[in-house]
């Protein structure tokens, strides 16, 4: 249900579901904020996507991997590439492991900026 009404882009309606789950006890599940990170990143509202991160918190449901790397993918994909610095400095603090998802976004993200293709090539060799 939160999937069908994130992606028909009614996020209101959406986290009053999601508050109401919080609300009710009921558990929650990966699919849930990925859902709502991918509808929020596809309307172009980064901010949402992190806000909507930060709550996971408030619900008491820790973030996976696929998490921070969806978050990650979706700031960079949006050209937001100062809040994805930041925040992948976070998941590196956080103990989330490079894999090659992330070595891949960390290339693209160098390399939608001119100045540093040079730093793409060097996370592509050292990867």
């Amino acid at each position: 249900m939160i999937s069908r009404l994130a992606s028909a882009n009614q996020f209101k309606a959406a986290e009053e579901l999601v508050d109401r789950m919080k609300n009710e006890k009921c558990s929650f599940t990966e699919e849930i904020f990925l859902s709502m990170f991918r509808a929020y990143g596809r309307a172009h509202k980064p901010n949402d996507v992190l806000r909507v991160f930060n709550m996971m918190k408030e619900y008491k449901f820790e973030p996976t991997e696929k998490l921070y790397v969806s978050v990650f993918a979706i700031l960079v994909n949006e050209s937001q590439l100062k809040m994805a610095k930041k925040f992948f400095k976070y998941m590196k603090e956080m103990g989330i492991p490079r894999s090659t998802r992330i070595i891949n976004i960390l290339i693209k993200a160098f390399c939608m900026n001119e100045g540093t293709m040079d730093s793409a090539l060097r996370v592509f060799r050292d990867a």
